[in-house]
């Protein structure tokens, strides 16, 4: 049975190569794919989002839009489709928000990327991760379940509030008590503004990842320790990047096994993932 997630929306994180020569190619191609996916809404990604007042502007030329994106030194664009998101009652009808916007620059090799689409099915969004990584020519990307990305997002503050005072969020309590349950050392990793080693060092282990031929020697991956998890699943692109997906239902850390596995995973490959 297809398994849908309870995820609002569906986020993939890119890092692409900023090459102004083939930037705007790169992210058009991605547009049109994202255009006329099936399981997307296959409504035309016509509108820039002016970030100053979050305003929809059409776009004549969206190529152009993004070409002049890059070459501002801000690289900052935001590019949308004319669905949004819409609760009637207690329901949530999702009327098919897809988003393509920059992140935080990292000059010089590195460049953030964000695909947001409508909540999907389970098995499709492998294929879309693979897809959208070869299309963008992706150093690395990633999908994490919301509730997992949230769980490492409020860890990653953890120096700020031993600095500061402040008490453990209760939210992360469960996932603290299970590491000591479970005899687990996991490391903190940076969720929005850390500081790459390298242009081939993913920013974060998702459930699902790409990387490309170049990071995935940059991990050293595949390892041949003899450490891969029963439930670690490995494939390759047409272009050759490795498709690796931890776990077969949605990752969630506080799940004994989920957070065994996700904790091996950081522990075999040291160079994935910003940590504190």
């Amino acid at each position: 049975m297809v398994q849908i997630h309870t995820d609002e929306c569906v986020q993939y994180h890119f890092q692409i190569p900023p090459d102004s020569k083939s930037w705007a190619a790169r992210l058009e191609a991605a547009c049109r794919f994202l255009e006329s996916h099936p399981a997307l809404p296959q409504v035309p990604l016509a509108y820039g989002l002016r970030i100053s007042d979050n305003s929809r502007i059409a776009l004549e030329d969206r190529p152009r839009f993004l070409d002049r994106s890059l070459r501002n030194r801000h690289r900052k664009f935001c590019v949308v489709n004319a669905r949004q998101r819409r609760v009637v009652g207690l329901d949530l009808i999702d009327e098919g928000a897809v988003i393509v916007r920059s992140g935080n620059a990292q000059p010089p090799d590195i460049f953030k990327l964000f695909v947001q689409v409508p909540t999907i099915a389970s098995d499709l969004r492998l294929d879309l991760l693979a897809n959208l990584g070869d299309i963008l020519e992706a150093h690395s990307g990633f999908h994490m379940t919301q509730a997992a990305w949230w769980l490492l997002h409020n860890r990653a503050d953890e120096k700020k509030r031993q600095r500061s005072g402040a008490p453990e969020p209760l939210v992360l309590r469960p996932l603290r008590e299970l590491l000591a349950l479970e005899g687990l050392e996991m490391p903190v990793l940076e969720t929005n503004h850390g500081s790459f080693e390298s242009a081939w060092q993913p920013e974060l282990a998702g459930w699902i990842n790409y990387w490309s031929e170049e990071t995935a020697r940059y991990l050293g991956f595949p390892d041949d320790t003899g450490g891969r998890e029963p439930s670690e699943m490995r494939s390759r692109t047409p272009k050759g990047a490795w498709l690796v997906q931890l776990t077969p239902e949605p990752l969630d850390l506080l799940n004994p096994g989920h957070l065994r596995d996700y904790v091996r995973l950081l522990q075999r490959l040291p160079r994935l993932g910003i940590r504190q």
